[in-house]
């Protein structure tokens, strides 16, 4: 008769953790699964160390990170990016910004045969990103202009194009 009574009382502590857990995450953890980017044209951004948001007219930012599927998959439409900047038909200076560890984030790039002066190892969170990946167009004074969030169609592809454009 113990052995049951102290099976009732394990069963019932389980099931008051169980049921606490499930109100928790109800209440708060919905939430922060599901929440959503936060536009952030006319924001201004911190700065990047090294980097002077004055010395282009318009600066397009990159902001993606290692592990996200969809930053990996859009690594060819930031070479075409870059091969465009080089052939100097943007107005815009291209730089990425990644949580990670620069070697990390230079190995991901190197690895879509991506090469650019300007990789920074920031928090996203100095440019007000809170989601991967986005491209933010900057004026000189490190005011975003135009915002771009997640993983890009063909139309969109070309409406970043076509603000970075000279």
């Amino acid at each position: 008769m113990e052995r049951l009574l102290k099976g009732i009382e394990i069963s019932a502590n389980l099931g008051i953790i169980i049921v606490s857990g499930l109100i928790i995450w109800a209440l708060f953890g919905y939430k922060l699964i599901n929440q959503e980017p936060k536009n952030i044209e006319g924001s201004v951004v911190s700065d990047l160390p090294g980097y002077n948001w004055s010395n282009s007219q318009e600066t397009l930012v990159i902001a993606i990170r290692s592990c996200c599927r969809f930053c990996e998959e859009s690594l060819l439409f930031y070479k075409n990016l870059t091969v465009l900047e080089k052939r100097r038909q943007l107005k815009a200076h291209l730089v990425t910004v990644m949580p990670d560890n620069s070697l990390v984030g230079q190995a991901m790039l190197k690895s879509a045969d991506i090469s650019m002066d300007g990789i920074y190892s920031e928090p996203l969170d100095k440019l007000n990103v809170t989601a991967t990946p986005t491209i933010l167009l900057v004026d000189n004074r490190g005011r975003v202009m135009r915002e771009w969030i997640g993983e890009l169609t063909p139309q969109r592809e070309n409406d970043v194009i076509s603000a970075a454009r000279k």
